[in-house]
């Protein structure tokens, strides 16, 4: 998949990882829902869960605002966490302990519901979902 295809299948993502975010915050999903849910053909999504890292990190550059990571949201189907990749959000990720693990990513999904997305959204041009996938 070319850098181009990522990045267009990082866009659809986005809204569907901000739905999740703040309507289904007692739901876990895995790597294959999100996959299915953007109409993906693979459940190997880390390249693209980078690449939504990097939109949002550019994001946040550009505008000066904070703002939250979505991939803590999606998770292992065996561990029920954010496989090793998710050290590119949190560089000592891979290290802690798995109760650690687990505590940060409560964490950060609790903030991720708490965001106000709708200005993300608007600032990359995407619609909100109205429904999931």
């Amino acid at each position: 998949m070319s850098t181009r295809q990522q990045y267009q299948t990082a866009l659809k993502m986005i809204p569907i990882l901000v739905y999740w975010a703040k309507n289904e915050t007692d739901i876990t999903h895995y790597y294959s829902d999100l996959s299915a849910a953007a109409g993906y053909g693979s459940p190997r999504i880390g390249n693209i869960l980078i690449v939504i890292q990097q939109i949002l990190d550019n994001l946040s550059q550009k505008t000066g605002k904070h703002i939250p990571t979505l991939n803590c949201l999606v998770c292992n189907k065996v561990t029920g966490l954010p496989s090793s990749g998710f050290g590119f959000v949190s560089n000592d990720y891979t290290s802690m302990p798995k109760e650690r693990q687990r505590k940060l990513i409560r964490q950060l999904n609790h903030t991720a519901a708490s965001y106000d997305w709708s200005w993300v959204l608007q600032q990359l041009d995407l619609k909100p979902l109205d429904e999931p996938q």
